[in-house]
Protein backbone atom coordinates (compact mmCIF):
# COMPACT_ATOMS: atom_id res chain seq x y z
CA UNK A 1 0.00 0.00 0.00
CA UNK A 2 1.35 3.47 -0.94
CA UNK A 3 1.45 6.28 1.34
CA UNK A 4 -0.81 8.30 -0.67
CA UNK A 5 -3.08 5.15 -0.30
CA UNK A 6 -3.28 5.37 3.45
CA UNK A 7 -3.71 9.01 3.84
CA UNK A 8 -6.66 8.81 0.94
CA UNK A 9 -7.95 5.81 3.75
CA UNK A 10 -7.48 8.38 6.55
CA UNK A 11 -9.43 11.36 4.84
CA UNK A 12 -13.00 8.86 4.46
CA UNK A 13 -12.37 6.49 6.83
CA UNK A 14 -15.07 5.37 10.12
CA UNK A 15 -14.47 6.49 13.41
CA UNK A 16 -13.43 3.43 15.44
CA UNK A 17 -15.01 2.72 19.35
CA UNK A 18 -13.77 -0.02 21.42
CA UNK A 19 -16.94 -1.74 22.95
CA UNK A 20 -16.73 -4.85 25.09
CA UNK A 21 -20.15 -5.01 26.72
CA UNK A 22 -19.18 -2.99 29.57
CA UNK A 23 -21.71 0.01 30.55
CA UNK A 24 -18.59 2.11 30.48
CA UNK A 25 -18.32 1.16 26.80
CA UNK A 26 -21.66 1.59 26.38
CA UNK A 27 -20.87 5.44 27.28
CA UNK A 28 -18.04 5.66 24.67
CA UNK A 29 -20.51 4.03 22.05
CA UNK A 30 -23.29 6.83 22.27
CA UNK A 31 -20.52 9.33 22.56
CA UNK A 32 -18.77 8.17 19.68
CA UNK A 33 -22.34 7.92 18.04
CA UNK A 34 -22.89 11.70 17.95
CA UNK A 35 -19.66 12.54 16.88
CA UNK A 36 -20.14 10.13 13.76
CA UNK A 37 -23.69 11.71 12.78
CA UNK A 38 -21.59 15.40 13.54
CA UNK A 39 -18.67 14.83 11.30
CA UNK A 40 -21.00 12.44 8.48
CA UNK A 41 -18.93 9.59 8.97
CA UNK A 42 -19.19 5.98 9.64
CA UNK A 43 -18.63 4.40 12.69
CA UNK A 44 -17.00 1.12 13.28
CA UNK A 45 -17.92 -0.28 16.90
CA UNK A 46 -14.88 -2.79 17.34
CA UNK A 47 -14.58 -5.82 19.61
CA UNK A 48 -11.54 -7.59 20.07
CA UNK A 49 -11.32 -11.34 19.89
CA UNK A 50 -7.97 -12.24 22.45
CA UNK A 51 -7.13 -15.57 19.92
CA UNK A 52 -4.66 -15.15 17.32
CA UNK A 53 -7.42 -17.82 14.94
CA UNK A 54 -10.90 -16.98 14.33
CA UNK A 55 -11.79 -20.48 16.50
CA UNK A 56 -9.63 -19.76 18.90
CA UNK A 57 -8.61 -22.41 21.07
CA UNK A 58 -11.06 -25.06 19.61
CA UNK A 59 -10.02 -24.33 16.34
CA UNK A 60 -12.91 -24.45 13.59
CA UNK A 61 -14.79 -27.54 15.62
CA UNK A 62 -18.74 -27.24 16.42
CA UNK A 63 -17.60 -25.81 19.95
CA UNK A 64 -15.26 -23.09 18.16
CA UNK A 65 -17.97 -21.79 15.97
CA UNK A 66 -20.33 -21.55 18.69
CA UNK A 67 -17.68 -19.62 21.11
CA UNK A 68 -17.26 -17.22 17.57
CA UNK A 69 -20.84 -16.58 17.08
CA UNK A 70 -21.18 -15.54 20.60
CA UNK A 71 -18.12 -13.07 20.69
CA UNK A 72 -19.92 -11.89 17.29
CA UNK A 73 -22.89 -10.85 19.46
CA UNK A 74 -20.76 -8.27 21.38
CA UNK A 75 -20.05 -5.86 18.36
CA UNK A 76 -23.52 -6.24 17.05
CA UNK A 77 -24.81 -5.09 20.36
CA UNK A 78 -22.59 -2.00 20.43
CA UNK A 79 -23.81 -1.21 17.39
CA UNK A 80 -27.71 -1.72 18.31
CA UNK A 81 -26.76 1.12 21.27
CA UNK A 82 -24.99 3.27 18.77
CA UNK A 83 -28.15 3.26 16.65
CA UNK A 84 -30.54 3.88 19.85
CA UNK A 85 -28.33 6.79 20.88
CA UNK A 86 -28.51 8.18 16.68
CA UNK A 87 -30.87 6.36 14.65
CA UNK A 88 -29.71 6.52 10.61
CA UNK A 89 -25.82 6.54 11.29
CA UNK A 90 -23.57 4.36 9.35
CA UNK A 91 -22.06 1.86 11.92
CA UNK A 92 -20.98 -0.95 11.62
CA UNK A 93 -19.64 -3.77 13.91
CA UNK A 94 -16.34 -5.45 13.91
CA UNK A 95 -14.30 -8.41 15.23
CA UNK A 96 -11.13 -8.27 15.17
CA UNK A 97 -8.21 -10.75 16.34
CA UNK A 98 -5.42 -9.77 19.26
CA UNK A 99 -5.01 -7.97 21.86
CA UNK A 100 -7.73 -5.31 22.77
CA UNK A 101 -4.47 -2.35 22.41
CA UNK A 102 -2.95 -3.88 19.11
CA UNK A 103 -6.33 -4.21 17.16
CA UNK A 104 -7.15 -0.69 18.50
CA UNK A 105 -3.69 0.91 17.64
CA UNK A 106 -3.67 -0.84 14.35
CA UNK A 107 -7.20 0.50 13.36
CA UNK A 108 -6.42 4.10 14.77
CA UNK A 109 -3.52 4.43 11.53
CA UNK A 110 -6.39 4.89 9.53
CA UNK A 111 -8.84 6.24 11.86
CA UNK A 112 -9.90 10.32 12.38
CA UNK A 113 -10.61 8.89 15.87
CA UNK A 114 -10.76 6.04 18.02
CA UNK A 115 -12.99 6.39 21.01
CA UNK A 116 -12.26 4.14 24.52
CA UNK A 117 -14.37 4.23 27.66
CA UNK A 118 -13.07 4.96 31.25
CA UNK A 119 -13.42 2.86 33.86
CA UNK A 120 -14.50 4.77 37.26
CA UNK A 121 -16.17 8.31 38.33
CA UNK A 122 -15.63 11.11 40.89
CA UNK A 123 -12.46 11.13 43.31
CA UNK A 124 -11.61 7.43 42.46
CA UNK A 125 -11.24 7.17 38.61
CA UNK A 126 -9.51 3.81 37.08
CA UNK A 127 -7.57 3.87 33.68
CA UNK A 128 -7.60 0.58 32.89
CA UNK A 129 -4.76 -0.87 31.11
CA UNK A 130 -6.74 -1.22 27.65
CA UNK A 131 -7.26 2.83 27.82
CA UNK A 132 -3.88 3.57 29.00
CA UNK A 133 -2.46 1.38 26.34
CA UNK A 134 -4.36 2.95 23.59
CA UNK A 135 -3.42 6.39 24.95
CA UNK A 136 0.07 5.20 24.40
CA UNK A 137 -0.06 3.24 21.23
CA UNK A 138 -2.89 5.05 18.78
CA UNK A 139 -1.31 7.19 16.65
CA UNK A 140 -4.04 9.54 16.01
CA UNK A 141 -6.57 11.47 18.10
CA UNK A 142 -7.91 9.92 21.16
CA UNK A 143 -11.02 10.17 23.12
CA UNK A 144 -11.72 8.78 26.74
CA UNK A 145 -15.45 8.85 27.81
CA UNK A 146 -16.03 8.32 31.35
CA UNK A 147 -19.60 6.35 32.50
CA UNK A 148 -20.65 9.38 34.47
CA UNK A 149 -20.19 11.89 31.43
CA UNK A 150 -23.77 13.75 30.49
CA UNK A 151 -24.29 15.56 27.37
CA UNK A 152 -24.42 19.21 27.93
CA UNK A 153 -23.89 22.52 26.39
CA UNK A 154 -20.96 23.98 28.08
CA UNK A 155 -17.86 25.08 26.17
CA UNK A 156 -15.07 23.11 24.97
CA UNK A 157 -12.10 23.50 26.70
CA UNK A 158 -8.32 23.59 25.49
CA UNK A 159 -5.21 23.55 27.42
CA UNK A 160 -2.38 26.18 25.90
CA UNK A 161 0.97 26.65 27.01
CA UNK A 162 2.40 27.82 23.72
CA UNK A 163 4.05 24.45 22.30
CA UNK A 164 3.25 23.03 19.05
CA UNK A 165 1.32 20.18 20.69
CA UNK A 166 -1.07 22.93 22.34
CA UNK A 167 -1.93 24.77 18.87
CA UNK A 168 -2.82 20.96 17.17
CA UNK A 169 -5.07 21.09 20.58
CA UNK A 170 -6.60 23.88 19.50
CA UNK A 171 -7.43 23.73 15.87
CA UNK A 172 -9.13 19.82 17.02
CA UNK A 173 -10.62 21.90 19.88
CA UNK A 174 -11.92 24.51 17.12
CA UNK A 175 -13.23 22.34 15.27
CA UNK A 176 -15.40 20.64 17.59
CA UNK A 177 -17.11 23.83 19.15
CA UNK A 178 -17.70 24.40 15.57
CA UNK A 179 -19.89 21.10 15.13
CA UNK A 180 -21.35 20.91 18.81
CA UNK A 181 -22.32 25.06 18.11
CA UNK A 182 -20.95 26.04 21.98
CA UNK A 183 -17.69 28.55 22.67
CA UNK A 184 -14.57 27.53 22.63
CA UNK A 185 -12.22 28.66 25.85
CA UNK A 186 -8.37 28.10 25.80
CA UNK A 187 -6.85 28.39 29.45
CA UNK A 188 -3.29 29.36 29.95
CA UNK A 189 -2.42 28.09 33.64
CA UNK A 190 0.00 29.88 35.35
CA UNK A 191 1.81 29.50 38.80
CA UNK A 192 4.64 31.39 40.81
CA UNK A 193 8.38 30.65 39.84
CA UNK A 194 8.75 29.52 43.63
CA UNK A 195 5.67 27.70 45.34
CA UNK A 196 6.74 28.79 48.67
CA UNK A 197 5.17 25.57 51.47
CA UNK A 198 6.17 28.06 54.67
CA UNK A 199 5.45 31.30 55.92
CA UNK A 200 8.82 31.95 56.50
CA UNK A 201 9.73 31.30 52.93
CA UNK A 202 6.73 33.32 51.38
CA UNK A 203 8.34 36.14 53.06
CA UNK A 204 11.60 35.66 51.59
CA UNK A 205 10.66 35.47 48.18
CA UNK A 206 11.51 38.36 45.84
CA UNK A 207 8.13 40.01 45.05
CA UNK A 208 8.76 40.10 41.39
CA UNK A 209 8.97 36.14 40.75
CA UNK A 210 5.26 36.23 40.87
CA UNK A 211 4.63 38.95 38.57
CA UNK A 212 7.55 37.55 36.16
CA UNK A 213 5.58 34.35 35.82
CA UNK A 214 1.98 36.12 35.29
CA UNK A 215 3.76 38.40 32.53
CA UNK A 216 5.31 34.87 31.06
CA UNK A 217 2.03 33.30 30.92
CA UNK A 218 0.31 36.58 29.81
CA UNK A 219 2.79 36.57 26.36
CA UNK A 220 1.40 32.80 25.92
CA UNK A 221 -1.85 34.05 26.21
CA UNK A 222 -1.28 36.51 23.66
CA UNK A 223 0.05 33.63 21.39
CA UNK A 224 -3.45 32.07 21.81
CA UNK A 225 -5.55 35.47 20.98
CA UNK A 226 -3.87 35.95 17.73
CA UNK A 227 -3.70 32.44 16.63
CA UNK A 228 -7.52 32.39 17.53
CA UNK A 229 -8.18 35.61 15.96
CA UNK A 230 -7.69 34.19 12.51
CA UNK A 231 -11.09 32.49 13.06
CA UNK A 232 -13.32 35.48 14.24
CA UNK A 233 -16.50 33.88 13.62
CA UNK A 234 -16.26 31.18 16.21
CA UNK A 235 -16.90 32.36 19.87
CA UNK A 236 -13.40 32.20 21.52
CA UNK A 237 -12.52 33.52 24.56
CA UNK A 238 -9.06 32.38 25.89
CA UNK A 239 -8.23 33.06 29.98
CA UNK A 240 -5.33 33.26 32.12
CA UNK A 241 -5.98 31.22 35.22
CA UNK A 242 -3.90 31.37 38.46
CA UNK A 243 -2.83 27.50 39.14
CA UNK A 244 -1.22 24.08 38.06
CA UNK A 245 -1.92 23.27 34.09
CA UNK A 246 -3.52 19.72 35.34
CA UNK A 247 -5.75 21.40 38.55
CA UNK A 248 -7.11 24.07 36.44
CA UNK A 249 -8.37 21.59 33.39
CA UNK A 250 -9.79 19.23 36.06
CA UNK A 251 -11.94 21.76 37.55
CA UNK A 252 -13.07 22.69 33.98
CA UNK A 253 -14.25 19.39 32.96
CA UNK A 254 -17.03 19.54 35.40
CA UNK A 255 -19.14 21.98 32.90
CA UNK A 256 -17.34 21.33 29.58
CA UNK A 257 -18.99 19.09 26.89
CA UNK A 258 -15.41 18.61 26.18
CA UNK A 259 -11.99 19.01 27.22
CA UNK A 260 -8.89 18.75 24.59
CA UNK A 261 -5.40 18.51 25.38
CA UNK A 262 -2.61 17.71 23.25
CA UNK A 263 0.27 15.19 23.68
CA UNK A 264 3.93 15.42 21.93
CA UNK A 265 4.36 12.47 19.62
CA UNK A 266 7.67 11.07 18.47
CA UNK A 267 6.91 8.99 15.86
CA UNK A 268 5.81 5.00 15.57
CA UNK A 269 3.41 3.48 18.04
CA UNK A 270 5.05 2.89 21.81
CA UNK A 271 6.99 6.34 21.20
CA UNK A 272 3.93 8.92 21.53
CA UNK A 273 3.97 9.95 24.92
CA UNK A 274 1.74 10.92 27.12
CA UNK A 275 2.50 13.64 29.51
CA UNK A 276 1.98 14.19 33.12
CA UNK A 277 -1.12 16.94 32.30
CA UNK A 278 -2.79 14.66 29.74
CA UNK A 279 -2.97 11.79 31.62
CA UNK A 280 -4.22 13.44 34.83
CA UNK A 281 -6.63 15.03 33.14
CA UNK A 282 -7.78 11.74 31.47
CA UNK A 283 -7.46 9.99 34.78
CA UNK A 284 -9.45 12.65 36.92
CA UNK A 285 -12.15 14.78 34.27
CA UNK A 286 -15.79 14.47 34.45
CA UNK A 287 -16.18 15.06 30.69
CA UNK A 288 -15.23 13.21 27.70
CA UNK A 289 -11.14 14.20 27.30
CA UNK A 290 -9.77 14.53 23.57
CA UNK A 291 -6.19 14.06 23.46
CA UNK A 292 -4.58 15.14 20.29
CA UNK A 293 -1.96 14.18 18.41
CA UNK A 294 1.25 15.97 16.40
CA UNK A 295 0.57 15.42 13.10
CA UNK A 296 4.02 14.95 12.08
CA UNK A 297 3.41 11.82 14.63
CA UNK A 298 0.68 10.92 12.70
CA UNK A 299 2.18 10.97 9.67
CA UNK A 300 5.42 8.88 10.31
CA UNK A 301 2.74 6.50 11.25
CA UNK A 302 1.17 6.05 8.50
CA UNK A 303 4.06 5.93 6.49
CA UNK A 304 5.17 3.03 8.82
CA UNK A 305 2.33 1.42 7.89
CA UNK A 306 2.44 1.33 4.30
CA UNK A 307 6.14 0.62 4.56
CA UNK A 308 5.23 -2.65 6.12
CA UNK A 309 2.48 -3.59 3.89
CA UNK A 310 4.48 -2.86 0.47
Amino acid sequence: MKHSDVEEDVMHSAIVVGYDGSPQAGAAVRWAAARAKERRRPLDVVHAWGFAEPGGGAGTSWLGERVLAQVREVPEEGVRIALAAEPGIEVRPVLDHGSPVSVLARRGVAAPLVVVGRHGSGRNPLLGSVTSGVLHQVPTAVAVVPQSARPGRGPVVVGFDGSPASFVAVEEGRAAAELLGVELQVLVAWTPTVQATTPQLRALRAPSTADGARQSAELVADRARSWCQTRPELATEVRLVEGRARDVLIRRTADAALVVVGTRGRGGFVSLVLGSVSRAVVHRARCPVLVTRDPEAVRQAVASMAGGEQ
